[in-house]
């Protein structure tokens, strides 16, 4: 009896972490498990879509901030001095995912007198808020032309983007 007890237990505590995560802001962090997180596809010899999720309780200025970080720090990976973001958005989005109905086997009794029923659980709806700040950026080499509209110093960027 001992180790079942240990294991509701455990798996309560499990539930109970899980439930507590989503009273959290996003982390700065790759996409992950739970859907928050940067992500970024290149679409040229020097540009790229990037894109950063947060969950509902991130303050949007933390997720565009985010997504500066993380355009910074592709531009100097990638061996550039700057970049211009050619196209930016931030969008307070809304998701429903259905989750749909299934049947479950209960037997009661034993030998003769067990019986089967089946008990239908019906689907739902979970519905899901969150914030998705997103950029196509065109990096380059040397100093930043005069005049250029949106070009940013990833180096400065970085300076003042939190850990």
């Amino acid at each position: 009896m001992f180790p079942l007890r240990s294991l509701f237990f455990a798996i309560m505590l499990l539930l109970i972490s899980i439930a507590l995560s989503g009273c959290v802001t996003t982390e700065y962090q790759p996409l992950g498990f739970f859907g928050d997180g940067y992500s970024e596809a290149r679409i040229g010899e020097k540009t790229y879509k990037v894109e950063f999720r947060c969950n509902e309780i991130t303050p949007e200025p933390t997720c565009e901030g985010y997504l500066f970080r993380r355009c910074a720090e592709l531009t100097i990976n990638a061996g550039f001095d700057y970049f211009v973001m050619e196209q930016h958005a931030t969008v307070m989005k809304e998701e429903d995912t259905n989750i749909p109905g299934h049947y479950n086997t209960v037997t009661t009794g034993s030998g003769r007198d067990k019986t089967t029923a089946y008990v239908y659980q019906p689907g739902y709806v979970v519905k899901s808020r969150y914030t998705l700040s997103n950029a196509t950026i065109k990096m380059s080499k040397g100093v930043i032309p005069k005049n250029t509209m949106n070009a940013y110093d990833p180096r400065e960027i970085l300076k003042y983007a939190s850990n």
